[in-house]
């Protein structure tokens, strides 16, 4: 939503693989 805020990473935040991870265990999750 904020694309002027992150130019340099769109979808990409420095947490990749805890964030992936945490994305992934939350979905099965639920």
């Amino acid at each position: 939503m904020t694309d002027g805020a992150r130019p340099a990473a769109p979808r990409r935040p420095p947490l990749s693989l805890p964030a992936r991870l945490s994305l992934l265990a939350w979905d099965s999750a639920r």
